[in-house]
């Protein structure tokens, strides 16, 4: 008993310290969606998380219609990340693709380095893809 007493101390500030870095990683700057197929899909960011030092996003994508209905030539959607830098300039920080075919639940690499990133906002736009 003694001794499951005297990890408790130590199991709650693990926990605590966990707790205090989610946050951190929430505490940047908005995520502010640009998105040209907005008639076809709905994207609802949501959190951030840095993995291999690379941050990333959880996006919720809720397709209303086949985005061939916003002019995309296929299921290929192309989504581009910035960071808003001082005066509003914008500094591009990844470029990716990804089938929109059905709703669901998205990861997207915003920065491939999130000290890329910084503090500011980071502005998502989603397009449809070039024709191969």
């Amino acid at each position: 008993m003694e001794a499951r007493l005297s990890n408790n101390p130590l199991r709650l500030a693990a926990l605590l310290a966990a707790a205090l870095c989610v946050p951190a990683a929430q505490a940047a700057g908005p995520v502010t969606v640009e998105n040209a197929l907005a008639a076809c899909v709905d994207v609802r960011p949501g959190l951030r998380s840095t993995a291999d030092g690379q941050l990333l996003l959880r996006a919720d994508l809720r397709l209303k219609q086949s985005i061939g209905r916003c002019g995309c030539k296929s299921a290929i959607a192309t989504y581009t990340s910035q960071a808003v830098l001082e005066g509003g300039h914008r500094s591009l920080l990844q470029r990716g693709s990804l089938r929109v075919r059905e709703s669901g639940a998205r990861t997207l690499t915003l920065a491939s380095d999130a000290g890329l990133a910084g503090e500011g906002g980071i502005v998502l736009s989603l397009g449809c893809a070039a024709p191969d």
